[in-house]
């Protein structure tokens, strides 16, 4: 039992290894040579998030609310 677990154990070791690898062979691709896929997600912004005293979670597109008057009325018309 306790030679399956190590053999588990170092399989997932050398798995996390791998995928640290790639990952850092990733990144060193996208900062050598940046595509237009990796300029538009440098681009998109995350979503705004609001929550209210409730506790309930809005959403909202950074493209939709990227000014202060903006995101009142969105707020307002949500809540009104």
């Amino acid at each position: 039992m306790k030679v399956e677990a190590e053999a588990l154990r170092a399989e997932r070791e050398a798995a996390q290894l791998e995928v640290e690898k790639k990952m850092l062979e990733y990144e060193r691709l996208i900062k050598e040579q940046p595509t237009e896929a990796t300029k538009a997600l440098s681009v998109r912004q995350m979503p705004i998030k609001f929550r209210d005293t409730l506790g309930t979670t809005y959403t909202f597109p950074f493209q939709a609310c990227n000014t202060w008057e903006v995101s009142c009325c969105l707020v307002a018309k949500l809540l009104l």
